[in-house]
């Protein structure tokens, strides 16, 4: 485990980079029309993929797009296709490699007007407003002249509104809204495998607890760890390298590094990745492995009746993360499809220092000093 996390954390922070793509003035494709712009005015057209429980789309569309809309009236046109099925999610990867956008680099929201491509929260308000005005001044944007959007171009399709909302369906379609970013078979197969045998994890920690508690024995390997206090500096230390690297990722909009399994940008992206849709959920394992590591160092340097109590609320957040972390894992599986290769490294982290708390918690409960 340690090894795959070193792998991870190593290609993570040399490779991560920003998913912004500047979009060019000098890339956007005029109106065909020139000479109809005399009797009406220019106009922009643009198409966004978005997904349910995106919170970067759902950003963009309540944030980002009405005051634009309100700001240029009927000179905006912009069609919003959600994702909803792998025919979908085939448009959508279609549309990306005719703009020479690679696979890995997609993402929701993903905003084509013209031949520019702007993705996610960040570079779609920071530079489609000028890419508007930019257009207007040129004339106007036609709609995107690509193979895979040519049947809803506003010659085709009624698209005179100024947001419309296609739910492309298939008669296979499913109700739950697939990942982007990653195929359905490959990584995302190898992905589910890991979160179920991580689930299988947590839930046996569970279980080999609650059994001591009722007077039975742990299993060998964390009855032997318990003595070996650095293993759970060690343990936090890594949960903090995890936590902080996701919390990096939030904070500074760039695309997670996630290596062949499962897909982080569509759980990072999802409503599930912040607290209450306010913070991040990076930012609430940094907090929960700063507050262990302070409660397992405070008995080493103080000898008060906190140093007393400190095992059991170590080991209380040590459980509260592993029930937070099935949580988690259930919703990576049902829920939004996708997995994320970081948040599965912390729920194997958690059930670990479970394990390794769970003895000085006994002999907190039992009045007896917690071993050194």
């Amino acid at each position: 485990m340690l090894a795959l996390f070193a792998l991870l954390a190593t290609a993570a922070f040399s490779g991560a980079t920003p998913t912004d793509k500047e979009g060019h003035p000098s890339e956007l494709s005029p109106s065909a029309t020139r000479s109809e712009t005399a009797a009406a005015p220019a106009v922009v057209h643009a198409v966004m993929f978005w997904m349910e429980g995106c919170g970067h789309c759902e950003e963009v569309m309540n944030i980002v797009l009405p005051p634009l809309e309100s700001s240029y009236g009927k000179q905006l046109q912009i069609l919003l296709i959600q994702l909803v099925d792998q025919a979908s999610v085939d448009r959508l990867f279609h549309a990306a490699c005719e703009l020479d956008v690679a696979k890995e680099d997609v993402g929701v929201p993903f905003l084509i007007v013209g031949r520019s491509v702007l993705i996610g929260s960040g570079e779609i308000p920071d530079q489609f407003p000028s890419i508007i005005d930019a257009g207007l001044a040129a004339g106007g944007i036609a709609f995107p002249e690509l193979t895979s959007l040519a049947d809803l171009a506003p010659a085709r399709a009624d698209a005179d509104d100024i947001a419309q909302e296609i739910a492309l369906t298939s008669s296979t379609a499913s109700p739950t809204p697939l990942p982007v970013g990653s195929d359905t078979s490959g990584a995302n197969s190898s992905g589910f495998a890991v979160a179920w045998a991580v689930m299988v994890l947590l839930g046996l920690s569970v279980l080999f607890t609650l059994y001591a508690f009722l007077g039975g024995p742990l299993p060998g390997f964390a009855a032997s760890a318990s003595g070996r206090t650095w293993l759970v500096p060690l343990l936090l230390g890594i949960g903090l390298v995890i936590a902080g690297y996701l919390s990096y990722v939030e904070l500074a909009r760039v695309e997670a590094f996630c290596g062949p399994i499962g897909d982080c940008n569509a759980v990072q992206s999802s409503r599930y990745g912040k607290l209450f849709g306010v913070i991040p959920m990076g930012l609430v394992g940094v907090a929960g492995y700063l507050a262990m590591l302070a409660g397992w160092s405070w008995p080493r340097f103080r000898h008060d009746a906190l140093a007393r109590i400190t095992p059991l609320l170590v080991f209380a957040a040590a459980l509260f993360g592993v029930l937070f972390s099935i949580y988690l894992t259930y919703i990576e599986l049902f829920v939004l499809h996708a997995v994320c290769a970081w948040c599965l490294g912390n729920a194997v982290v958690m059930p670990l220092l479970l394990l390794i708390t769970t003895p000085a918690a006994l002999d907190a409960l039992e009045g007896a000093d917690s071993p050194d």
